[in-house]
């Protein structure tokens, strides 16, 4: 198993960049890319891994190196062919003194859980008029799937989602009306309702 972290949250880092071969389709877009970035710290976990700190620079496609090694893969352009991997790390013996399993005590209870309540009708139909509002409120994907996952945990979820999909349709409907009475264009036209 490796376990990457996602960059290096912020943190400085003393390392100096290393060289690295660019990758093959990074040329002359005003970048060379022959320098890393900051480092990313990852972990190697098996049996066959020995014990210590690697301190041999790595990059991101070391992993992929790693791969293509394993099992005989073909050319993945000159930025993986040229990394630097951690098969000497690895070793052909389980190392005898990791635990076979690591038993994690479970407290059982009798306490059941509280019953479902339900909505009202009433309660339903703010629900969906909710959902209608998201659907013009051009909100992110990654927003809308969210809260239809939130919204399955129980009936009181279904009501925090609704008002904020309400919320969201208001401040978007309030953002496109600030952005329209700020341009320039439109102002000193009438408006609808004034003609």
């Amino acid at each position: 198993m490796v376990i990457f972290f996602d960059e290096h949250g912020g943190f400085y880092d003393h390392e100096p960049q290393i060289d690295l071969q660019p990758p093959d389709s990074r040329q002359g877009d005003g970048f060379d890319f022959k320098k890393s970035g900051i480092r990313v710290p990852a972990i190697l976990v098996s049996p066959r891994v020995r014990a210590g700190v690697l301190s041999t620079p790595f990059d991101h496609t070391s992993l992929l190196k790693y791969l293509v090694d394993k099992w005989e893969l073909g050319h993945l352009g000159n930025r993986t062919a040229n990394a630097k991997t951690f098969t000497d790390s690895l070793s052909g013996t389980i190392r005898s003194h990791t635990p076979p399993r690591i038993n994690v005590p479970v407290e059982l209870t009798d306490q059941q859980p509280p019953p479902l309540e339900k909505l009202s009708s009433a309660q339903s139909a703010l629900v969906a008029l909710s959902h209608a509002l998201e659907s013009m409120a051009g909100d992110d994907p990654a927003t809308v799937a969210a809260r239809s996952q939130f919204i399955l945990s129980s009936p009181q979820t279904h009501l925090d989602i609704a008002m904020d999909r309400l919320e969201s349709f208001i401040d978007n409907r309030a953002s496109k009306l600030n952005s329209g009475f700020n341009d320039p264009q439109r102002r000193g036209r009438p408006s609808a309702s004034n003609t």
